[in-house]
C-alpha cells in the first residue's frame, strides 16, 4: 500500500511540475498517434478530446471573437461560438497536420512570449512550429507555422466576417455559417 501511494505521489508530482516543453511533447505525441489511426470517425472524436483537455479553448475563443466578445445584444451567439471553439481548433489542426500522422517530431528550445506565455519549438516531419503555452497551466494557446499564428490568422478572418454581417447579432450569424459548413464536429 505504501509503495502504491509513493508511486502515485511521484507520478502526480511529475505531472504537476511538468514544464512547457514536456507538456507540448506529450500533446504532440498524442496528436501524432491519433493522426496515424485508421478510422476517420475515431480520429475526429480523439482530436476533439485532445483539444478540450490540452488547449486553453476559453482564452482562444475570446481572442478569436476580439471586440465582439462584449456584445450584449448577441449573448446566445457568443455562447454558441465558445462551444464551437474546440471544433474550430480541431478543424485547423487536422487540416494542417493530417498528412503527418505517426511522424517523428523533436522538441527544441523555448522562446519567451510575454504575458505568462512561452513558445516551444517543435519540428514535425521537417516542418517548424512554435507552440505557445500558458506558464500557469501548460495549456496550448496558439501554434505558429511559417511565422503565421494560427489563432491570429483565424481571428483576423472571423473579425472580417463579423464586421460584414449586417445584423445586430453577427456572432449568431457566424455560428450559423460555421455549423452549416460542418465545423461543429466536437459537440
Amino acid at each position: 500500500m505504501k509503495q502504491t501511494l509513493l508511486a502515485l505521489a511521484i507520478v502526480f508530482q511529475s505531472v504537476a511540475f511538468a514544464g512547457p516543453a514536456e507538456s507540448v511533447s506529450s500533446t504532440i505525441g498524442k496528436l501524432m498517434n491519433i493522426l496515424a489511426g485508421a478510422n476517420e470517425r475515431q480520429k475526429v472524436a480523439q482530436l476533439c478530446t485532445l483539444v478540450k483537455s490540452d488547449l486553453e479553448t476559453s482564452s482562444i475563443g475570446l481572442n478569436l471573437l476580439g471586440t465582439f466578445q462584449h456584445m450584449s445584444t448577441d449573448a446566445d451567439g457568443i455562447r454558441g461560438f465558445k462551444a464551437l471553439v474546440p471544433s474550430i481548433i480541431m478543424d485547423q489542426f487536422y487540416g494542417l497536420l493530417n498528412d503527418k500522422g505517426g511522424s517523428e517530431f523533436t522538441i527544441g528550445g523555448t522562446v519567451p512570449k510575454g504575458s505568462g506565455r512561452v513558445g516551444v519549438k517543435v519540428v514535425i516531419a521537417g516542418s517548424n512550429f512554435i507552440v505557445t503555452v500558458l506558464r500557469s497551466n501548460n495549456k496550448i494557446v496558439d501554434v505558429e507555422w511559417n511565422n503565421y499564428s494560427l489563432v491570429n490568422t483565424k481571428r483576423d478572418e472571423f473579425q472580417r466576417d463579423l464586421a460584414g454581417f449586417h445584423t445586430d447579432k453577427p456572432v449568431s450569424a457566424l455560428v450559423d455559417r460555421l455549423n452549416n459548413s460542418g465545423v461543429n464536429k466536437c459537440r
